[in-house]
């Protein structure tokens, strides 16, 4: 009879530790982790594997990653599950707005309900079913298949030189037509997803789903191919215009399908990991409120890959999180998930130069209106101030922000960070008139 009995250990991403692990299991685990890059990313961006716990200010520190990992170490079962530090509201909103979607009528109640510790598994699995259903509102991608026949009658287009032995033999003709058919690569890779859901990571069953869903699945399950290509959609921009809206879908299967940690670790007696980036969650909400509010106005907005001293052994990316251009104008900000609270400390050094380095970049090729770095700020003390850049006058620089200092458990609190977002970004386009 076993009676190992697991130690359960609930931790914030971006607090302290305290007393609650031993130095032992803090290096187990972040050895582990790194090993094995238990990580699953949205967006494509190179990211190196870090540790999940940080040794600061002669503490040990949680970092910014938000999942679970189970694992036995002295004969003794651990399970470690790390949350949101600003709650699981705050992490289903930017979620919501991101991939643009809804988890449910309430989040509220969602938060209360989605008390099982592969919550975040269950995430990824809502994502993906909710862009399904929206990529599909005018059907799953088609190509053209060609039908040969053989017979006396001409169906298509007659193929003269296959037809001289059959009519010659057999008085038998060989034509050929074309016809749209589901796309069996884009089938596969659809229909290979759902199962990897299905099994490891809480999507219903088939017959549990919605009607709609249903429908989709039959299709991609009839439509399918004999063998996956998962080499075929990893650049899916250059799927036609007209299936543009499964791309969304076809990224983040692919991400589903590639990465080693999505298995089903429920029967891995060696334990697993799986987190999720709060920074990068965080990076990909920022850039898509500015695109929502400026792309209406005229402005481009991405995020850029500037590759420096091209071909030299010094040669380095620069990677701004957000860059704003529209005619000679630009814009450029760097977003940053750590700890704000106003204080000279809470700015990184590197943080502080990097941007720096971007505006010293851009404003050589463009006029620089302003730049800065984005926080979640947990206090009322940082204004929306900006101040003359160092480059030159008529460049601002500024240090602000999302308020979620009042954040908690309720909806009223997520109004409370709409609109300081939307505070945000009227101060940008205010700063980007003038």
């Amino acid at each position: 009879m076993n009676n190992t009995i697991k130690h359960i250990i609930h931790l914030k991403e971006s607090t302290c530790i305290g007393n609650k692990l031993s130095y032992d299991i803090i290096q187990f685990v972040n050895s582990q982790v790194i090993s094995k890059n238990s990580f699953f990313h949205f967006s494509d961006k190179e990211r190196d594997a870090e540790p999940v716990f940080n040794y600061y200010n002669n503490q040990w520190w949680v970092n910014r990653f938000v999942g679970e990992i189970s694992f036995t170490f002295q004969e003794v079962e651990y399970q470690i599950i790390i949350k949101p530090r600003f709650g699981e509201l705050f992490l289903y909103e930017l979620l919501e707005v991101i991939f643009n979607f809804k988890f449910a009528k309430s989040k509220q109640s969602l938060s209360k309900s989605d008390t099982t510790d592969d919550y975040i598994k269950r995430i990824i699995a809502k994502i993906w079913l909710s862009k399904l259903i929206q990529a599909n509102k005018y059907g799953l991608p088609r190509t053209n298949k060609k039908r040969v026949f053989s017979g006396a009658q001409i169906k298509g287009k007659l193929e003269v030189r296959d037809s001289i032995l059959p009519y010659k033999n057999n008085n038998k003709l060989i034509s050929s037509s074309y016809e749209k058919t589901i796309n069996p690569d884009i089938a596969s890779l659809l229909y290979e997803t759902f199962k990897k859901l299905s099994k490891s990571y809480g999507l219903p069953q088939i017959n549990k789903l919605p009607k709609n869903a249903i429908q989709i699945i039959h299709q991609l399950e009839l439509a399918r191919g004999k063998s996956l290509n998962r080499q075929l959609f990893y650049d899916t921009s250059k799927l036609p215009k007209i299936y543009q809206s499964f791309k969304e879908v076809l990224d983040l299967s692919i991400s589903i399908l590639a990465n080693k940690t999505m298995n089903n670790q429920a029967s891995n007696k060696h334990g697993y990991a799986f987190f999720l980036d709060m920074a990068e969650i965080w990076e990909m909400y920022l850039l898509k409120i500015f695109q929502e509010k400026f792309k209406l106005e005229g402005w481009q907005v991405e995020s850029e890959t500037i590759q420096s001293y091209k071909g030299s052994f010094y040669s380095r990316k620069l990677i701004p999180d957000i860059v704003l251009s529209k005619g000679n104008k630009v814009a450029v900000f760097d977003a940053k998930y750590k700890l704000m609270k106003g204080h000279y400390l809470d700015v990184d050094r590197s943080d502080f130069f990097q941007i720096h380095t971007y505006k010293a970049y851009y404003n050589k090729k463009n006029q620089l209106v302003i730049s800065g770095l984005l926080y979640p700020i947990t206090t009322n003390n940082i204004k929306k101030e900006p101040v003359n850049s160092i480059l030159n006058d008529y460049t601002k620089f500024v240090i602000s922000g999302i308020n979620i200092d009042d954040i908690d458990s309720t909806e009223d609190s997520l109004l409370k960070f709409n609109q300081s977002s939307n505070e945000l970004l009227f101060f940008i386009e205010k700063e980007l008139l003038t």
